[in-house]
Formats: structure tokens, sequence, C-alpha cells
């Protein structure tokens, strides 16, 4: 406010020669210019100080210092609004299973993770996807050290190519499943090879936070060491009602698994072993 309130006073300083208020009103001084240049800015307006329609540039400074002004309101509102929204801090509520699993679902291999969110606002429009990263080597004889590859995951395990099996409705806690089919890496190798082999899965969450409308990501990885072959997933829902006539959610159960019957061959082996 410093420069408007030297500047008017400039003005008034230039103008005197003409008569005390022929630019502005009751402004005959640095301090009272500085004043006015508060109440123009802030639209606050006492009534004791105001422009006269005599010095044309009164009206061009105050056109320019109001634009100024909404410019400067503008900037620092999307500012704020963007410190205080902080969608890096939604990322945090959303959590992923400390381990991944393998294990049989109605016949098929499956691969699984479980995610929730911990806060009543949804995550809207929340989509999921995997990616393997692992070395390859090409039949040229090049390796290629991080070799990315999209593996295709569903919720619903006995319709796994729906179009819209990666769409969440993040709701309750969900099991994140990868059938391991024939167009899977991880058809032909045996739990040795899952366990002592060298990759890494990353998981990625996109979706719109409720209340701010601004795109989160949170994302996790899992690792050999952290892929553990026969075992599933503990329930995390209380199936009994409360008095509300809401289900409980036990989150301190939500890295708990339990050992299953499992094969210990390959994927591919398993199947046809059942044909």
């Amino acid at each position: 406010m410093s420069f408007p309130g030297s500047l008017w006073f400039a003005l008034v300083a230039t103008c005197c020669s003409a008569g005390p208020s022929v630019c502005a009103t009751n402004v005959y001084d640095w301090v009272s210019a500085f004043l006015f240049s508060i109440e123009t800015e802030q639209t606050i307006g006492y009534g004791s100080r105001a422009i006269t329609n005599k010095c044309p540039e009164a009206a061009i400074i105050l056109q320019l210092q109001s634009l100024v002004g909404l410019i400067l309101d503008a900037f620092m509102l999307g500012l704020t609004f963007a410190k205080l929204s902080q969608p890096r801090e939604r990322t945090k509520t959303v959590m992923f299973s400390e381990f991944a699993v393998i294990a049989p679902r109605d016949r098929k291999m499956c691969l699984m993770f479980r995610v929730g969110d911990i806060r009543k606002s949804q995550i809207v429009d929340a989509s999921i996807r995997m990616q393997l990263f692992r070395k390859w080597e090409t039949t040229e004889g090049r390796e290629i050290p991080f070799y990315q590859e999209d593996l295709k995951v569903c919720y619903d395990w006995r319709n796994p190519d729906n179009d819209f099996r990666n769409q969440l409705f993040l709701l309750l806690p969900m099991v994140i499943i990868h059938v391991i089919d024939e167009q899977s890496p991880f058809y032909g190798m045996t739990p040795e090879e899952v366990r002592q082999s060298e990759y890494e899965i990353v998981v990625v969450l996109d979706g719109i936070v409720e209340h701010t409308g601004m795109n989160t990501q949170p994302k996790t990885s899992y690792t050999s060491d952290e892929i553990l072959w026969g075992y599933d997933f503990v329930d995390v829902i209380d199936r009994k009602f409360l008095e509300n006539g809401k289900y409980f959610v036990d989150f301190s159960k939500f890295n708990e698994i339990c050992n299953v019957e499992a094969p210990l061959c390959s994927p591919k082996e398993f199947y046809e072993t059942q044909h």
C-alpha cells in the first residue's frame, strides 16, 4: 500500500499549484494519501476522501490500482486455496496392504493386495492400475534393465475382462486382483521363482478429492520378498449391523493374512492338472 500511497501523494503534490483539492479532496500530505490508497484498495469508502472530475490523471491511477488489486487478490486466493487443500495429504489416508498374496479363487490363481480409505469423504472416479518392472532381454541380446509391463487388475475375478474392471467404488476396503492367466508374466513361474526373481510391482490409484475437486494419486509397490504364496486376506468387515444400521470395518486387521491351500506348482501346471 505504500507505493500507491506515494503515487497519490506525488499526484497531489504535482497538482497543488492549481489548488489543494483539484485531484482528490482531503488529501494534502503523505499520511492522508496513504489512507486514501487503503480505502481505494479495500473499497472502504469513509466518505471524507474522493477523487474529483477535474483531474483525469487521478481517474487513471484509480483504475490501475483497482485492476492490480483484483489481480493480486485472485492470485493470493488461489495460492491460499492450493496450500490449504494439499491433495498430497489426502494420499496419506489411503491404505495399501503391507504384503501382496497369491492364492486360488474359483480355480483361478490370483495375485491380490488390499486397498482402503480411512476418511469418510470418498475419492470420486477412482481407478487403479498395476505395472510390473523387471529386466528383459530382447531376441537381439540387448538387456533392458527396467522393462515396464501393464498387468490387468480387477475386483471381480469371475469376470476379469469387464470393461470397467479397474473402476473402483472405494466405499469399503477392497481386494484388488490380478488373475494369473496365459497373458500374465507369472503364468509359468513357480513359488520359488516368484520369491527369488528380481522385479517390482507398482500400484497407482487415481482419483478426485470429493471436497476440493483436485486430483490425488496415492501409490505403493511390492517387491519379490513382499509377495507371499499360499496366503489370503482376513475379512475386516463385521457382518453384524450396529445400532445405527452401519457395518463396522476393523482397520486393525487390514494387513492380517491367513494360510490357504494353494498349489506348489506354477499356475500353468495348475491349470493343466485341472483339465
